[in-house]
């Protein structure tokens, strides 16, 4: 998931969108930096503390009008919003079926042929499929928490004139940095491929 945004890798950032989605309902956000002091990479988790309910369901309310009068930007924004998975895939179990894929493959390979390539199967998953708009609402803040908190703890976050669910006049809330960058009619740096 390379959304223009880089925490350390695809797996990482599926992983702490993963995390972010179980954490939405005890009103935390889970970030992560990763820093170079010296020689050495020093990544740090940030448990943020975020009432979300309102970002909830300001972003359902958004959501559901895009769909009345927007919907094909709301389509062209929510179809960048994807990761390609490629798994390895035997020849042995293909014939077998996908369900069978994973399970009965082989940890090491068999042949002794290093030259072989292995077969992979590619697939595009979206990250915020069509659903109930506050589904959709509570999926963009599970993918763009970890981001925003990101944002926030290095103070990258872009200054708002106006905020709606947070204590500070000049930092946005999560649902406005997903309204203004993800969802807006505005450039979107964030969806830049």
């Amino acid at each position: 998931m390379r959304l223009a945004f880089a925490v350390a890798n695809t797996n990482t950032d599926l992983r702490l969108a993963a995390a972010n989605g179980a954490l939405l309902r005890h009103r935390v956000l889970l970030g992560v930096t990763d820093t170079v002091e010296g020689c050495q990479s020093v990544i740090q988790l940030w448990f943020v503390y975020f009432n979300l309910e309102n970002c909830v369901q300001f972003l359902s309310d958004h959501v559901r009008e895009m769909k009345t009068s927007q919907e094909s930007l709301l389509r062209n924004r929510l179809s960048q919003l994807c990761v390609v998975l490629e798994t390895g895939v035997s020849p042995m179990t293909t014939a077998e079926g996908p369900e069978n894929l994973l399970e009965e493959a082989p940890l090491l390979p068999s042949s002794s042929h290093p030259t072989e390539r292995p077969l992979l199967q590619t697939e595009l998953h979206q990250l915020v499929p069509e659903a109930e708009p506050e589904e959709m609402a509570q999926q963009l803040l599970a993918v763009f928490g970890g981001y925003y908190i990101r944002l926030l703890v290095t103070s990258q976050l872009p200054r708002a004139t106006g905020t709606r669910h947070t204590d500070s006049p000049s930092i946005p809330c999560p649902c406005q940095l997903i309204e203004a960058h993800i969802l807006g009619t505005g450039c979107c740096p964030f969806l830049a491929r």
